[in-house]
């Protein structure tokens, strides 16, 4: 399997499939007036828009979920939050994934809706799933478990969904960056884990999976895709030194082999996560607390809500998933 990162727009790639970072509910931009949607562009819309009035239908024809109750919206923690008119419903949740065939000027097959959740943090810098709080609280159902894990599950999906409608090409963007607040440092690092799971377990489906960089912090995202891949995939094939990684990256394209499984590149290979990583993070196959925006989102998370040392009780835990209301 071949990944690449290249710099331009996702909307007028040529592919098997487009993955497009949705919202959960499938509706693009439906809801002008939710404050998420004020005055941004994103790549979903776009690819909405060239997609037509066809995609369009094919997404409102997906049947929704049965309830939203429990469903993480938003604020990951906010089970509670209620939503109105098109985005009422919920047809793929955070963390899934979704096919649907492509349409309209689009130069894909498929389009795959991936719905990333909200960052570690979320928008007031806070995540109220620490470790420590949920020591304290005993509290561990799923609207506390790590964001991350989520996102990578989000990744993953849209490749599973890849390989299920026999894409064997794959144009995917910088999934959580946008509203969402992810870091792109993260973003990255979840995105080529989930390439490499996707490699060990079935090298075979998808051959080419391709991260499309653009929008409008293009540069500071490249800049931190390009950081993260170089450390946790090493250099790729051809290229002997940073000065010509550096070279070919200025080129606004880059790509590593991923062998099959149990022959991934050394570097890959050699690649282990800490015994204390993987307890907080789950098992991975690259070393994702080498980055400092990942030991940085661990350290967080161990001291709990607002990062501070002192956990919420269950009390709190519970009235900060019922005190929202998201329009």
């Amino acid at each position: 399997m071949r990944v690449h990162l290249s710099r331009g727009c996702l909307a007028a790639a040529s592919a098997g499939a487009l993955v497009t970072s949705a919202n959960d509910s499938l509706v693009g931009n439906l809801a002008p007036m939710y404050w998420r949607f004020i005055s941004r562009t994103n790549v979903d819309s776009t690819i909405r828009k060239l997609g037509g009035e066809e995609l369009i239908q094919a997404c409102l024809d997906i049947e929704p979920l049965p309830t939203v109750q429990g469903i993480r919206r938003d604020i990951t923690r906010w089970t509670s939050g209620v939503k109105h008119g098109a985005c009422a419903l919920v047809r793929c949740p955070a963390g899934a994934a979704v096919a649907t065939k492509a349409s309209g000027a689009l130069r894909a097959d498929w389009v795959i809706h991936a719905v990333a959740p909200d960052s570690e943090f979320g928008y007031e810098g806070l995540y109220t799933g620490g470790d420590a709080s949920q020591k304290a609280s005993g509290i561990t159902s799923q609207q506390f478990s790590p964001p991350d894990q989520l996102l990578l599950s989000a990744f993953s999906s849209a490749f599973s969904e890849a390989a299920r409608v026999q894409a064997s090409t794959v144009c995917c963007p910088a999934l959580g960056i946008g509203v969402k607040g992810w870091k792109p440092a993260i973003s990255a690092a979840l995105g080529l884990e989930a390439v490499v799971q996707l490699n060990a377990r079935d090298p075979t489906s998808v051959k080419s999976i391709e991260f499309v960089i653009g929008g409008v912090d293009a540069d500071i995202t490249w800049r931190e895709w390009l950081k993260v891949a170089r450390a946790l995939l090493g250099l790729p094939s051809g290229i002997d030194s940073d000065a010509s990684f550096k070279e070919q990256a200025s080129q606004g394209r880059i790509t590593w082999e991923l062998l099959s499984q149990g022959h991934l590149q050394a570097d890959v290979a050699q690649n282990k996560m800490s015994s204390q990583c993987s307890e907080s993070m789950g098992a991975h196959m690259l070393a994702l607390d080498k980055l400092p925006e990942i030991q940085e989102m661990l350290l967080h998370r161990a001291r709990g809500f607002s990062g501070m040392d002192i956990p919420l009780t269950a009390e709190q835990e519970l009235a900060a998933t019922r005190r929202r209301t998201t329009r």
